[in-house]
């Protein structure tokens, strides 16, 4: 239903994580039928403002909530705002489900085609699953805190040394394990079940990850500019930073790593990954981990002062 529409997607703001609705409201021509409005890193952008511009133009708005899916606006779910509203379920996303995504909308006569379209769609065969099952298992294994420590930051530390990032080399999209591209395919009841487990715990997770970043937030000497708002449950630390190598390798000899490359355009039309390099805040991370990673931004800080 929306192959055919004339789609106008902004770019981010990197003062601001979100897309500028005076360069939304630029951009809107007779010809805009739909504005997708990205919520990167979990910042939702200013949702309000576009679907007005949405409502005085005719014009349908899509939510991309892959980064915040359980995030809220002023007690209302973040993707209940527009006329649709996308998630991904892929590796590496809040809710991993082993692939697969999906659509949600208050217009049941759209629901009702989409679903209309989609059951004809094959499965993912068992092999597909159990690739990418296994893919994710030896994620977990290999990003433990044990095996992690005694042989993957070696290796990435080693390959630093020659200026490689070889972890955002890997992780990139074009060299993951994926479902064929050639066909269109369901989600199986085995992913479903993943999913409603992981949506279960979702507002504790989301949670646990506010409350971290606002530790790292607070505990900086020299803050960034992306103090969340309520609702809002980042899935990274974003730092802006002119001197993006340096911080990097020196995060890196301190025992953290961080990502360098997120492939993305910002307002200006450079890559976001110019001018972010993003700390991770997930489970795993302890308080005690906060304390630190805050202490050795500190330092460099100091430092480069």
């Amino acid at each position: 239903a929306l192959s055919n529409l004339f789609l106008m997607i902004s770019y981010i703001d990197t003062k601001t994580l979100k897309m500028n609705v005076k360069d939304v409201k630029s951009k809107i021509t007779k010809n805009t039928q739909a504005i997708l409005v990205t919520h990167l890193f979990g910042f939702f952008s200013d949702i309000k403002e576009i679907l007005r511009l949405g409502r005085e133009n005719d014009i349908v708005i899509i939510e991309d909530c892959s980064h915040c899916i359980g995030s809220e606006l002023e007690n209302r779910k973040i993707g209940s705002f527009g006329d649709f509203s996308i998630f991904s379920f892929n590796k590496w996303k809040i809710v991993d489900c082993l692939g697969g995504g999906a659509v949600a909308s208050s217009n049941f006569e759209i629901v009702k085609n989409i679903r209309d379209e989609i059951k004809d769609y094959s499965f993912p065969s068992k092999i597909e699953i159990s690739k990418r099952l296994f893919f994710n298992y030896a994620s977990y294994i290999l990003l433990s805190r044990k095996i992690f420590s005694i042989f993957i930051y070696p290796t990435i530390y080693f390959f630093n040394l020659f200026g490689k990032d070889i972890l955002a080399d890997i992780t990139k999209d074009n060299l993951r394990i994926s479902f064929s591209d050639k066909k269109k395919l369901r989600f199986t009841n085995f992913q479903a079940r993943i999913g409603f487990k992981i949506l279960a715990e979702l507002d504790e997770i989301n949670k646990k990850r506010k409350n971290k970043y606002n530790l790292l937030y607070n505990r900086l000497e020299k803050k960034n500019n992306y103090k969340i708002k309520e609702g809002m449950s980042p899935i990274v630390f974003p730092v802006n930073t002119k001197d993006k190598k340096r911080l990097h390798t020196y995060l890196l000899r301190n025992w953290i790593d961080s990502t360098t490359k997120y492939y993305g355009y910002s307002l200006n039309k450079n890559n976001i990954e110019e001018d972010l390099l993003l700390i991770p805040i997930h489970d795993n991370i302890t308080y005690k981990d906060i304390f630190y990673i805050a202490d050795t931004l500190n330092d460099f800080i100091y430092f480069n002062d």
